[in-house]
């Protein structure tokens, strides 16, 4: 009776101390490691980490003093039994109790896991209208728009990131399985069985699908600011660059006494400035920029993207500047334009204003320079009345364009603008006066111009008559290879040239005058004055760009192609003939012939150019005839036979060199050199078809047959009969051919 008491109270205090181990277990499942507060507003991740080390930090040390409280009930269950550890009975019963404590950890763990899912699930969140947990920032940082925190940062693996977060979290709750020591082995811990548990497989899988599905959808929500991404990722300048070179039109279309509106604009020194695209292009750049600036101002801020809050503020304010910048860019560069022309079409009126004021020139008729002056004020405003009248609608609607899109031009250039018109008439009344008064003086001035420009336009007829005879524009001194003395004189034609056209700078006017020509600043041109005087316009061209001093310069450059076409063919006129390379050499021709062909087209009527083509032309077909020449079938009776056909001489020895070749003219008898190169291909064929007969016959024998003594026989003559019959139709066919009559050397 005392022995089943005692197994009682023994079995008692086992069941007891399970109870007590299996109420631990139990407690540790009572809530979960992460806490978030119902209700609670959406914090930043530094915030809720603070909070939640905190809070693991007590649930650990909790949790290791429940281990020790285990351990605890099994020795105390290991001492009531009075057993050896050893025994299997004992093991087996500390591994009854060891996976209790790791179903005990499974299910602590997998509270936490699963109050983590609940959190992260778009659906719950959605049910119970639960507010994001974490606060996040986009924003563009450098070329990317990206979050604050962001999702994950590879280049910064160190950085606090939504993923390394949550997977702080998830360390957090595995440490539970590390805080007490193993029952079955008294060292290590349950880590490695719970991380292999297929429950905690499933959680952990749930838990990156549902981190997952928010990047997604947060990243399809940076598309909506990506779209834009060109604002900060394309250059601005080079971008506005582009739109100016694309598609310019005159700010007004109009000519008038074949000159063209810019032309006259030149004329009169009013800068038009470059030429830019149309005003509507303009605007509708403007507005489209003005147009993504309130699309991005109306975009919702925050958004609630799952279990985060974006707050798009950062990005928004950004990008609205970038546009900001970028529509700036186009009514800076239109105000700009505007006042500039504005300027220079007051300063344009002011001018002549002052120009046309007293003292006046018929008051003063001694004074030649004032006279000057005074037409040439005239002229400008007779050369600008049809185009200036059409100038100030166009200035106007820029204004009006800058002013719609709040980019005002200056008080000043709206009140210069405005009051154009009438300043332009004004000065137009005073031009019409004073022609009148001075027209007596200008018919004087008329008649020394025209002495003056007839004289000079004879000295002009002359040099260029002159100038077309003595200029090298032959083939005479490319013959010769007279390089310096052609050189010396383009030389010597090119200061006359530049001589005359000092001249030209330095005709008698008052020097302080800007009489300018739309051909270039050369001082004085002569058509201006005409023009100044309202005379019959001559042409000078023989001093413009399309003659004498063009001419020089197309002539120079041709020389110095001739130069490199004759240096490299002398080159290789000493070029062994054993040694010469023509697949280098044709190289080399093609290259000079390209620059030959690539030639201006100034010069190619010329008589040195053609000369010069057909140097590069012969040589192009002399070098494949060189190269078939170098055939191995040639002998010497064929050289002979060139040299027949050619009726030239010359002798194949050790100094034969490629110069020899170039004095035949091979380029004259192309057909006539294949011809031979291929005759002594087929002399080649016929004399090995010989020696190959020589030499079968020099071996063939004629055998007898002596079983009878008064009559030798001849044995079977069937294989020489058949080479014999083989041979002879083989050298029947040979003799038909003409070059095997004449017996090969």
């Amino acid at each position: 009776m005392k022995v089943v008491s005692d197994v009682s109270a023994i079995v008692d205090i086992m069941k007891g101390n399970l109870r007590k181990i299996s109420g631990i277990l139990s407690q540790w499942c009572r809530e979960s490691m992460l806490e978030r507060k119902r209700g609670a507003k959406p914090v930043s991740v530094e915030e809720f980490e603070q909070n939640h080390k905190a809070r693991v930090g007590v649930r650990l040390m909790n949790m290791t003093d429940g281990g020790k409280e285990i351990h605890r009930y099994v020795k105390d269950s290991s001492e009531s039994l009075k057993i050896s550890k050893s025994a299997g009975t004992w093991k087996a019963y500390v591994d009854f109790v060891n996976n209790v404590v790791i179903e005990g950890f499974v299910s602590a763990i997998a509270v936490s896991l699963q109050y983590l899912c609940e959190i992260l699930d778009p659906l719950i969140i959605a049910r119970h209208e639960m507010l994001p947990l974490f606060d996040v920032k986009i924003e563009l940082q450098g070329d990317e728009i990206a979050f604050d925190p962001p999702f994950e940062d590879e280049d910064a693996p160190s950085r606090t990131t939504l993923r390394s977060t949550i997977d702080g979290w998830l360390k957090d709750f595995f440490a539970m399985a590390t805080v007490m020591v193993r029952l079955d082995s008294n060292m290590g811990d349950y880590l490695n069985e719970i991380k292999e548990h297929f429950q905690m497989q499933c959680l952990l899988s749930l838990v990156s699908e549902l981190i997952d599905n928010t990047e997604s959808k947060c990243l399809e929500y940076r598309e909506n600011f990506m779209t834009h991404s060109f604002l900060w990722t394309d250059s601005v300048e080079k971008t506005f660059d582009r739109f100016l070179q694309e598609d310019p039109k005159e700010l007004v279309e109009f000519e008038e006494g074949g000159m063209s509106f810019r032309e006259i604009m030149h004329r009169i020194k009013v800068d038009l400035g470059p030429v830019i695209p149309s005003l509507e292009r303009f605007e509708k750049e403007v507005a489209r920029f003005e147009h993504l600036k309130q699309e991005l101002s109306m975009k919702k801020t925050p958004t609630d993207i799952h279990w985060l809050r974006i707050d798009a503020q950062p990005v928004k304010v950004t990008l609205v500047n970038c546009a900001r910048k970028w529509e700036e860019k186009y009514t800076g560069f239109l105000r700009t334009f505007v006042e500039d022309r504005i300027s220079s079409l007051s300063t344009f009126i002011d001018s002549v204003r002052t120009g046309l004021g007293p003292p006046s020139a018929a008051e003063n008729p001694e004074d030649e320079r004032l006279l000057y002056q005074t037409m040439t004020k005239i002229r400008d405003v007779k050369l600008a009345r049809g185009a200036m009248q059409r100038l100030f609608h166009p200035l106007r609607e820029q204004v009006q364009m800058l002013k719609k899109h709040h980019a005002n031009i200056s008080e000043e250039c709206w009140n210069n603008l405005e009051q154009a018109p009438a300043h332009w008439a004004e000065v137009d009344r005073a031009a019409f006066n004073e022609k009148e008064k001075i027209l007596p003086l200008q018919n004087q001035e008329m008649q020394k111009i025209r002495v003056k420009i007839e004289g000079f336009r004879e000295d002009v007829r002359n040099f260029r008559a002159e100038f077309l005879e003595r200029c090298p524009f032959g083939s005479e001194h490319a013959i010769t290879g007279s390089y310096d003395k052609s050189y010396a004189i383009i030389n010597e034609y090119y200061g006359r040239t530049m001589e005359i056209q000092a001249r030209a700078e330095q005709f008698n006017v008052p020097a302080s005058l800007e009489l300018l020509s739309a051909r270039g600043a050369r001082g004085v041109d002569f058509q201006d004055l005409e023009l100044l005087f309202d005379m019959a316009m001559s042409d000078y061209r023989p001093l413009q760009g399309s003659d004498c001093l063009s001419n020089l310069v197309l002539l120079k450059n041709l020389w110095d192609l001739i130069v490199l076409v004759r240096e490299t063919f002398s080159a290789w006129y000493s070029v062994p003939w054993e040694k010469i390379d023509t697949g280098q050499m044709l190289v080399t021709v093609r290259e000079l012939a390209q620059q030959v062909r690539s030639a201006q087209k100034g010069l190619r009527a010329w008589p040195l150019y053609a000369w010069l083509q057909d140097e590069v032309k012969n040589m192009s077909a002399a070098l494949p005839l060189v190269n078939e020449l170098h055939s191995d079938t040639m002998r010497d009776r064929h050289w002979a036979l060139l040299m027949a056909v050619t009726k030239k001489t010359f002798e194949k020895g050790p100094e034969f060199s490629f110069r020899h070749l170039l004095e035949v003219e091979l380029h004259h008898f192309s057909s006539d050199v294949y011809d031979i190169v291929d005759q002594s291909v087929k002399e080649a064929k016929i004399e090995g078809k010989l020696d190959g007969i020589r030499k079968t016959w020099s071996k063939m024998s004629v055998d007898f047959d002596n079983t009878r003594e008064d009559c030798p026989l001849l044995a079977d003559l069937s294989e020489v009969l058949e080479r014999l019959e083989s041979d002879s139709l083989e050298m029947l066919s040979m003799a038909s051919q003409v070059p095997v009559l004449q017996r090969p050397e």
